[in-house]
C-alpha cells in the first residue's frame, strides 16, 4: 500500500507530498524499525510503487504483443520482479555493507539511495522511470533542476524523508518539518521564467492518430499515407518544417516507397523511419535535407529487442511481434533544418538524462519523435511528457515532441508546455518555436556537485568505519 501510494506524486496525478510519506515509511521500516523482514518489507514496497507506477506496460504488453490477458500480467509480474532483484534489494547489500554501528541516517540513508539511483540509470541497459526527482517539477524546486539535474533532486527527496525518520520520536518538530514539505511541494512554481526574444521556427506537428496495427496491414496502408500527405498539404501554408512521429510506416526510408513519399511533401521534414544499413534494422529519424540519419540507442527491451533472444525467441507470439529485432545506434548526431541545428532523439531516448545533456551542449533545440499508442490511455505518456519537460529545464533547451496519437507538444526552455494535442486526436500542431544556445550549470558540469556529494560521504563512511573497527 505505502509502495503504491508513492505512484500518486507522478503525472497524471502530480499529489508530489504522496512520495514522502511512500519513502518515508519505506525508510524507517528497513533503518529504525525494530522489524527483522527487510527483505520482505522492500520487497513488498517496492512492488507497490514498481508495478502500479510501471502498470502502463501491461497495456503494450497486452496490445502489442497480442498475448492474451493473463499472459500480459504474468510477464509483467516477471518483469517487475526482475526489476526489483537489480534496482531495489542492493538497498539492503548497501546497508549491510555501509552502515555497521554508526546511526547517523541523515549521512548514510541519502548515500545509498543515491548510489541505487545511478545503478538504475546504467544497469541492464538502464530504465530510469520514476525516479524521486522527478516530482520537482512545477514546484518551487523545479530552477534546481538546472544546476543539479534529476538525480540531485533525488538526492534532496531522500535527505528530506530522511530527516522525517529522524524527527519521528519528536512530534512537534516532525509536524512542523512536514507542514513546511507539504505546502512547499504542493506549491505552484513562483518564479516566474524569462520570456526569449530572438528568430523563430515555425514548425508543424503531425499527429495523423492511425491504429499502429494497421499499418503492417497493406489494404490499410494506402489509407495511412494519404492521411500523411493531406495532414503535410495543410501544414505546409504556414509552417517552414513539418515533425512527423516515431516510425509511422512499415518500411524503411530507403524504399522507393518512402522515397516517393517524401518526395511529395512540399516542405522539409524531419520524420521517425525505420532504416536499413549494413544489414542491421534501425528505428530512426531522417531529415529530407539532410543524408545523415540518427538511430535510436535506447531500445526499449521486449519492445524493440529481446532480451536473452536465444531462449525467448518463439517462446511466445510475444517475442515474435515486427520490429522486435531492432540494432542500437552507437552515436549521436547533430542535424541542421532552418534555423540553427538540432539535436534528434527518439521516443526513449529522452529518458535518459546524462545522454541527452551530452547531446545538446552545441544545438539550438532538440526534436523528439515518439510513439505512445502502445500505452493507450495510462500513465505512460503523460509520464514520458513529464520526463521531456525535465529535459528542457536542466538543459535550458526547447522541446518540439511529435507522437503518432499523441500527446505532442512544444515545450520551451524553461518546462512550460506552449501548446499541445492531446491523446486520439488527429491534426496538425503548428508551433513556433525560439531556440537557444544558452546552456545551464547542469548542461555543462553534469553531476558534478553530487559528485563532490559521494567523495565527500565515502570519506566519512571510510572513517567512522576505521574508527568503529
Amino acid at each position: 500500500m505505502f509502495g503504491s501510494i508513492g505512484v500518486l506524486s507522478f503525472a497524471p496525478f502530480s499529489f508530489k507530498y504522496a512520495l514522502v510519506v511512500s519513502y518515508t515509511y519505506l525508510i524507517y521500516k528497513l533503518f529504525r524499525s525494530n522489524d527483522n523482514r527487510n527483505l520482505n518489507n522492500l520487497f513488498l514496497w517496492s512492488f507497490g510503487y514498481w508495478a502500479i507506477g510501471t502498470s502502463w506496460i501491461i497495456v503494450s504488453i497486452y496490445y502489442y504483443g497480442n498475448v492474451s490477458l493473463l499472459g500480459s500480467i504474468l510477464l509483467f509480474l516477471i518483469l517487475s520482479i526482475g526489476c526489483i532483484i537489480f534496482f531495489f534489494l542492493p538497498i539492503l547489500l548497501l546497508k549491510r555493507v555501509i552502515i555497521n554501528k554508526s546511526n547517523n541516517l541523515l549521512l548514510f540513508v541519502p548515500f545509498i539511495l543515491i548510489l541505487v539511483e545511478f545503478g538504475r540509470y546504467y544497469f541492464l541497459g538502464g530504465f530510469p522511470w520514476l525516479l524521486p526527482g522527478y516530482i520537482f517539477l512545477d514546484t518551487p524546486y523545479e530552477i534546481l533542476y538546472g544546476l543539479i539535474g534529476v538525480s540531485g533532486l533525488s538526492l534532496l527527496l531522500y535527505m528530506f524523508v530522511a530527516s522525517n525518520v529522524v524527527l519521528y520520536s519528536n512530534k512537534t518538530y516532525l509536524l512542523a518539518f512536514n507542514l513546511f514539505l507539504f505546502i512547499s511541494l504542493m506549491s505552484p512554481n513562483i518564479f516566474e521564467s524569462n520570456k526569449s526574444d530572438g528568430d523563430i521556427v515555425n514548425l508543424a506537428i503531425i499527429q495523423p492518430s492511425t491504429d499502429p496495427f494497421k499499418k503492417f496491414d497493406n489494404d490499410y496502408l494506402n489509407d495511412i499515407e494519404q492521411e500523411f500527405v493531406s495532414l503535410s498539404s495543410q501544414a505546409a501554408e504556414k509552417a517552414d518544417i513539418l515533425v512527423w512521429p516515431e516510425a509511422p510506416l512499415p518500411y524503411t526510408s530507403e524504399s522507393a516507397r518512402s522515397q516517393s513519399l517524401i518526395k511529395n511533401i512540399e516542405k522539409p521534414l524531419i520524420s521517425g523511419f525505420f532504416s536499413y544499413q549494413d544489414g542491421n534494422l534501425y528505428n530512426s529519424i531522417i531529415n529530407s535535407e539532410q543524408e545523415i540519419k540518427y538511430n535510436k540507442r535506447k531500445l526499449v527491451p521486449f519492445g524493440e529487442y529481446i532480451p536473452f533472444e536465444s531462449f525467448l525467441r518463439g517462446l511466445i507470439s510475444f517475442f515474435d511481434m515486427p520490429m522486435s529485432n531492432m540494432t542500437r545506434g552507437d552515436s549521436s548526431k547533430q542535424m541542421n533544418v532552418g534555423y540553427g541545428s538540432f539535436s534528434p532523439l527518439v521516443c526513449f531516448d529522452i529518458v535518459f538524462g546524462e545522454m541527452v545533456r551530452k547531446d545538446v551542449k552545441t544545438s539550438n533545440y532538440l526534436i523528439n519523435v515518439s510513439n505512445d499508442t502502445w500505452f493507450g490511455n495510462s500513465f505512460g505518456p503523460y509520464q514520458h511528457l513529464e520526463i521531456s519537460r525535465i529535459r528542457s529545464i536542466e538543459n535550458n533547451i526547447p522541446i518540439v515532441r511529435a507522437t503518432n496519437d499523441g500527446i505532442s507538444a512544444l515545450i520551451d526552455s524553461k518546462g512550460t508546455i506552449v501548446d499541445y494535442m492531446g491523446k486520439g486526436t488527429s491534426g496538425v500542431l503548428h508551433v513556433k518555436l525560439v531556440p537557444t544556445d544558452v546552456r545551464t550549470f547542469y548542461n555543462k558540469y553534469g553531476n558534478l556537485l553530487l559528485y563532490l556529494y559521494l567523495l565527500i560521504v565515502s570519506i566519512k563512511i571510510f572513517f567512522v568505519r576505521m574508527k568503529n573497527a
